[in-house]
C-alpha cells in the first residue's frame, strides 16, 4: 500500500507541474493521471474489501471512538431501503456486499458461507451504452451478476 501512495504522490507532483505550462501539457496530464490512478488504485481497493466478523456480545452496538465517532446499527435490508429512499448514500460496492449479506439467515449463517469461499479481487469495468453506463465484474465475486446498469452517462 505503501508503493501505491508514493506512487500516487508522484502522480500529483507531475501534475502540478501542468500550472502555466505552455507546450506538452497532455503528456503531463495523462502520465500524472496514470501515476495516480495507478497508486491510488490498491488504495482503493483494498478501503472496499467487506470484513465480516461476529461482534461479542459486550462490544455489541459499540464503536471504538477513534476511527468511528458515530454509527447506527441496521440489517442489510433496512440498509439497502434508506439507500433506496435516499437516506443513505450507498456506494455500488456496499450496495452489493449488503445485498449479498441480506440473504443470509444469520451471522453464523453469514460466518459460515464467508469461510467456504475463495476470495476473489474485484477490478470493475465502466462502459457506455446507449447513453448508460454498465459495470462489468467478475461471475466468480458472487453478486448476482457480471453487468450491472449503474445509470446514465452526464
Amino acid at each position: 500500500m505503501a508503493y501505491g501512495l508514493g506512487l500516487a504522490t508522484i502522480g500529483l507532483a507531475v501534475l502540478v507541474q501542468l500550472h502555466g505550462r505552455g507546450g506538452p501539457a497532455l503528456t503531463v496530464l495523462v502520465t500524472g493521471s496514470v501515476l495516480l490512478a495507478l497508486g491510488v488504485a490498491p488504495v482503493v481497493t483494498l478501503a472496499t474489501d467487506l470484513i465480516i466478523a461476529a461482534a461479542p456480545p459486550e462490544r455489541s452496538g459499540a464503536h471504538d471512538g477513534k476511527e468511528s465517532t458515530d454509527s447506527i446499527w441496521v440489517s442489510p435490508r433496512e440498509a439497502l431501503e434508506g439507500g433506496e429512499t435516499g437516506r443513505f448514500k450507498l456506494p455500488f460496492p456496499t450496495t452489493r456486499n449488503l445485498i449479498k449479506l441480506g440473504k443470509q439467515p444469520s451471522v453464523k449463517a453469514a460466518l459460515d458461507d464467508s469461510r467456504g469461499r475463495s476470495v476473489v479481487t474485484v477490478t470493475p469495468v465502466m462502459t457506455r451504452n446507449n447513453g448508460g453506463r454498465q459495470l462489468r465484474i467478475p461471475l466468480e465475486a458472487g453478486y448476482d451478476g457480471d453487468v450491472f446498469e449503474v445509470g446514465s452517462v452526464g
